[in-house]
């Protein structure tokens, strides 16, 4: 351990803390493994005091190093308490301490075991090497994770809507693009049968969809919603039940979308703020990023003076490829996804929008869709879903250089320098011929 001098601290104390919902088990010992005292403690301000009176009379602050697992949000409470009455607490992944664990235990698992692993993981050094999170964008980090629970909630608001209109309107889904989108639910609220359409004024449903549609729409849309009605094959006789059902749904749609609308706005009023505003300016370069995707992988990646070198965040991300190997045998190889999960989740989301919008990504994606044209169905998809991992992979590699560089993404020279076939190479520069040329001046 060393203090903000740079000089090194002794450590006499070792405490190992496993956390759980409503109780800490503890294990304090020496450097040299001899055990000072075990026991529990309830997750409780008064319980958290007898612990620090308790290491308070073992020895002074400055001598003692406190480990804790990162068990879902539970240790949380006792870190934040230990840290603010000065002591420091490394929070470790369980992954790592759990080989300690069964070390000398043959595979036994209890509260107390679980706490003397962690010990020994200290007592042996391997903490010395473990980053803490530092809680810079802890607050972009909950928007950004919010916003993604909310987003899902609303995909599955959605499909439960479509699973009963396929029941009684199954034409539904021929009438927009977007099966959920203003006019749709417009149509559902004031229509919500195949006859309560049929009947409709054609001139009226046309007129509120216009208005909608901020006058894009397309002339005939209510004729061919009108004309698909009357011949619909959705079932007419005891729906009523299916009618209720898609109402509290799409109530819960329109309230799941608003909230989407306002955390959104939140999160980007959130990203102009001087603690964040330049990373997300670095990160949004990348077209086809957005603000919110932006503001996601920050918060998820933390500072990035954490990691001395690619590999590292590759690793950290859990988009590194594992594999078995014995002898003359190669097992499966997978991605590990030992990361954040939401890392993951903004990056793949990130992939899709910038194969579409830069033509650095979508001449890789291009490029890797060449090469598997010829699969049978089952390998494509295989390899389909191995293209966006690796795409998602290279936006990671991609936003990681900018930042450590502190450089705005220039897409032409990025385009310049991937190695691609010249074929794929002619048509993407074709394709974004405007946008390579303004990058160029």
């Amino acid at each position: 351990m060393t203090n903000k001098t740079g000089t090194e601290t002794k450590v006499d104390v070792v405490v190992g803390i496993d956390c759980a919902l409503e109780k800490h088990q503890y294990h304090i010992s020496t450097k040299d493994g001899v055990v000072l005292s075990t026991g529990s403690v309830r997750n409780a301000r008064n319980d958290a005091k007898r612990l620090v009176k308790k290491l308070e009379s073992i020895t002074q602050k400055k001598n003692v190093i406190i480990g804790m697992e990162a068990t879902n949000n539970y240790h949380i409470c006792m870190q934040k308490y230990l840290v603010s009455n000065g002591y420091r607490v490394v929070v470790i992944n369980p992954l790592k301490t759990s080989a300690y664990k069964q070390i000398d235990d043959y595979g036994n698992k209890t509260d107390p075991i679980d706490a003397k692993g962690i010990c020994m993981f200290l007592i042996d050094g391997k903490h010395k090497n473990i980053k803490q999170m530092k809680q810079k964008y802890l607050k972009l980090r909950e928007l950004c994770r919010c916003w993604q629970k909310l987003q899902g909630d609303m995909t599955r608001a959605a499909l439960r809507l479509h699973s009963r209109m396929v029941i009684i309107n199954p034409e539904f889904t021929q009438y927009f693009t977007g099966n959920f989108c203003d006019s749709a639910i417009f149509i559902l609220e004031n229509y919500p049968t195949p006859d309560d359409i049929a009947i409709a004024d054609v001139d009226k449903v046309q007129e509120e969809l216009d208005r909608i549609a901020h006058g894009f729409g397309k002339k005939d849309t209510a004729s061919k919603i009108i004309d698909l009605a009357k011949e619909s094959f959705g079932v007419k006789e005891d729906i009523e039940g299916y009618l209720r059902y898609v109402q509290y749904h799409i109530d819960e749609y329109k309230f799941l979308k608003k909230k989407v609308q306002q955390i959104k706005r939140e999160i980007r009023k959130e990203a102009k703020k001087d603690y964040c505003r330049r990373e997300i300016e670095v990160i949004n370069s990348v077209r086809g990023i957005s603000i919110e995707l932006s503001a996601g992988i920050l918060s998820e990646l933390g500072d990035i003076k954490n990691f001395e070198k690619i590999s590292s965040i590759v690793r950290f991300a859990g988009m590194i490829v594992l594999k078995k190997q014995s002898g003359k045998v190669d097992g499966c190889s997978r991605m590990s996804k030992m990361g954040s999960k939401y890392l993951r989740c903004y990056l793949h989301q990130a992939g899709m929008g910038a194969k579409l919008h830069s033509a650095t990504f979508a001449a890789i994606y291009a490029n890797r869709n060449m090469k598997i044209k010829d699969l049978d169905p089952q390998s494509k998809k295989v390899a389909k879903a191995k293209i966006r991992g690796c795409l998602a992979r290279r936006i990671l590699e991609t936003v990681a250089i900018c930042l450590m560089k502190d450089r705005i993404f220039n897409d032409k020279i990025a385009f310049d320098s991937i190695q691609i076939d010249d074929f794929v190479r002619e048509t993407i520069a074709v394709q974004f011929k405007r946008q390579l040329a303004v990058q160029s001046v």
